[in-house]
């Protein structure tokens, strides 16, 4: 049952999505925990410092990752989102993200992502954003740690996309993985 209470600091306020535990810092006798929800970011929690071991045995138990997969899904209109942009701060992977009928959202990713989850994403940035298709990548410029993909679309032709340079490896082994 303790565990049980535990896990709801897991959950976003503001949506429901479960969260990942980023980070802890020390704050006196309390512990400042950062959450990171996959539609609204960072948010901070502040507990005892004599209950961080059994939030960290929660946060195994808590299933972020089906969090980030729903939050790929258009609320308005239901369709996936195809990832516009990727920027890597602080051991954070911000996204922009938008749908074919051009429904637009940001979302955030821990680096520490499960690479069979964080594939599935990279997936996603060579899919059209102006109609879902999935394309290829025709070409790729790199300029100091962003790497400017050029993506084709069967239907639109070619879209760029900024990724962080670290990315463009496992971008291309995940786009290889696309079924034609």
């Amino acid at each position: 049952m303790g565990t049980e209470i535990f896990k709801k600091m897991f959950v976003c306020l503001e949506c429901g999505s479960n969260m990942f535990l980023v980070g802890t810092r020390l704050q006196g006798s309390k512990i400042e925990g950062l959450f990171l929800c996959p539609k609204h970011g960072v948010q901070k929690r502040d507990f005892p410092k004599s209950f961080l071991s059994t939030i960290e045995l929660a946060a195994a138990e808590v299933d972020s990752p089906r969090s980030i997969i729903d939050s790929f899904r258009c609320p308005q209109c239901g369709l996936i989102y195809a990832v516009s942009e990727m920027e890597q701060r602080g051991g954070i992977i911000e996204l922009d993200t938008r749908c074919a009928n051009g429904h637009r959202a940001h979302r955030f990713l821990p680096e520490s992502i499960d690479s069979s989850l964080m594939k599935r994403i990279l997936q996603r940035v060579v899919h059209c954003d102006k109609c879902g298709l999935p394309g290829h990548i025709a070409n790729v410029e790199t300029r100091g740690n962003t790497a400017r993909v050029h993506s084709s679309c069967p239907v639109h032709g070619i879209i760029k996309k900024d990724i962080p340079y670290a990315l463009l490896d496992p971008l291309r082994e995940a786009v290889s993985e696309i079924p034609e």
